[in-house]
């Protein structure tokens, strides 16, 4: 059996594409499988994909889709080693330099996934609300949200970094910055190990991965713009509906594979989600933060020092960064 063969035998078998459940992410799949898994180039890949829309896909997608599917396989990354399924031989080709594809680290946002979640999964950012444990109007303390997110049996008194601007961080523990949260807009998603650490050019920093601790939270920050995401804006003022209950819409969607703690507004646009991944393995995280950044979400959050909007400040245009969400019970849980 020649390699077409083999790919087409092996998509066949895969889950049916049905609009609603789940279609989109299963065309996507089935692309990535013979662009990563078995190595076809664009039309070898389009070819098949062709012959799976017509027997799998209800309804089937048209030729600009299909298109679109294979340019999304090729720019996302893979956990698994380029052509995985087309076997040993091909991969010793691979190290013995044979040319090779080099995905970028992160997956471009992929506007018709996003696009079938707002037609398919929306959640206002009103529903959002209803969603959350505590009453998002009750919370305006950025200490007792802080001593929620931070505080521990096994950590009474962590160090915090945190912001008036991303130029001016400091690293303190949390008696310390009593009197002084409510001038910062900014802090760091994880508990800091020292006061100080190195950079990679090896100069003290306040913040830096040095001393950032284990990954608590990853935040997710869906950025998006008129100019960027033209179809999605057409799409929501169609719905009546926000950039607010865009970025609601994706982090109920993400909620569905790691906890969501908290959505805070970042007096501007975007909503921030922050999610629960204690003792979770970078691995792991990394494949779901690429995940994310399909459904729009950017990349810089990753980094663990990152700097985010600190929850029920205010922005320096005036605007308040608002809880729209929270269940503290899920801050210290596992996926």
């Amino acid at each position: 059996m020649n390699l077409t063969d083999r790919a087409r035998r092996y998509i066949s078998k895969m889950e049916p594409a049905i609009a609603g459940s789940g279609g989109h992410d299963r065309t996507f799949a089935a692309a990535s499988i013979l662009i990563s898994g078995f190595a076809f180039d664009r039309e070898a890949a389009l070819t098949l994909l062709r012959e799976w829309n017509g027997s799998h896909c209800n309804p089937e997608w048209n030729e600009r889709d299909l298109i679109h599917k294979i340019e999304s396989a090729i720019s996302a990354p893979s956990s698994k080693p380029y052509g995985y399924l087309v076997g040993e031989k091909f991969e010793k080709q691979i190290e013995h330099g044979a040319p090779s594809k080099a995905p970028p680290a992160w997956p471009i946002r992929d506007h018709e996934r996003i696009a079938e979640l707002l037609e398919t999964s929306f959640v206002s950012l009103r529903d959002l609300e209803a969603l959350s444990p505590l009453n998002p109007g009750t919370i305006a303390d950025p200490y007792a949200v802080i001593d929620h997110l931070f505080i521990s049996p096994q950590e009474s008194n962590p160090l915090l970094c945190l912001a008036k601007d991303i130029k001016t961080p400091a690293t303190r523990r949390r008696s310390d910055w009593q009197g002084h949260i409510e001038r910062a807009q900014y802090i760091v998603p994880n508990p800091m190990t020292a006061p100080t650490g190195k950079t990679q050019a090896n100069r003290e920093s306040v913040r830096c991965l040095d001393n950032t601790g284990q990954r608590r939270f990853l935040v997710v920050e869906c950025d998006f713009t008129e100019e960027s995401d033209r179809p999605l804006f057409e799409q929501l003022s169609n719905q009546g509906a926000s950039v607010a209950d865009l970025c609601s819409t994706v982090l109920c969607r993400l909620a569905e594979f790691a906890p969501l703690v908290m959505a805070v507004h970042s007096g501007g646009k975007s909503l921030h989600g922050w999610f629960s991944v204690l003792n979770q393995s970078e691995t792991d995280l990394k494949q779901f933060m690429r995940w994310a950044c399909l459904y729009g979400a950017d990349k810089a959050t990753w980094t663990r020092c990152q700097l985010v909007r600190l929850p029920c400040s205010t922005r320096d245009n005036g605007n308040p960064q608002s809880v729209h969400y929270f269940n503290a019970d899920r801050a210290l849980v596992n996926f």
